[in-house]
């Protein structure tokens, strides 16, 4: 589900950063300045003594100087809690007071679209890959590898082969129902 971002920003606002954080991790009272919104904590991501993991409820972001790891309300839930986006958004929201917005019909038969449209682009690169591996690709592979690309870098890149023929994608995508 796609959600627009004045309600993401709305419950980032409503929502302290750090009454998201402060559910996991005990603040530092020497190194903390709460009515500053400026906290401090042993990092929740990595094992450490001393505390390197800022947040601020000003910028409603973490940042922890001994593993790099930073981001929002959202990415701290989805990476600490292993929280998909859209759980994540309506833990918070429910924190905030905030309903969740209400799909319509027309939104969720764009993701359908969208959805479908992803699997034929799938299907599509699937194909080019195939001919590229195949007999048909020999060619076009002697040119890769003299270009120095290894196979692996092919597979990497999803690189394809198109063939001379205007229809065979066509057909295929045909034959694949």
């Amino acid at each position: 589900m796609r959600f627009p971002p004045a309600f993401l920003d709305e419950i980032r606002d409503r929502v302290p950063i750090s009454s998201v954080i402060g559910q996991r991790v005990a603040w530092d009272r020497k190194k903390t300045n709460a009515p500053r919104g400026d906290y401090w904590a042993c990092c929740p991501f990595h094992g450490e003594k001393s505390p390197s993991f800022h947040c601020e409820d000003k910028k409603g972001r973490y940042h922890c100087f001994g593993c790099s790891v930073s981001g929002d309300h959202f990415k701290f839930l989805t990476e600490l809690d292993g929280m998909s986006f859209p759980e994540a958004v309506e833990k918070i929201a429910d924190m905030a007071g905030v309903p969740m917005p209400v799909r319509d019909a027309q939104e969720e038969r764009r993701e359908k679209e969208r959805a479908s449209l992803t699997e034929i682009m799938e299907m599509a690169t699937a194909f080019f890959q195939e001919r590229l591996q195949g007999p048909e690709g020999a060619k076009a592979r002697a040119y890769l590898r003299d270009r120095g690309l290894t196979p692996a870098t092919q597979q990497s890149f999803r690189l394809g082969y198109a063939p001379d023929s205007r229809n065979a994608l066509k057909e295929h995508l045909a034959a694949k129902g």
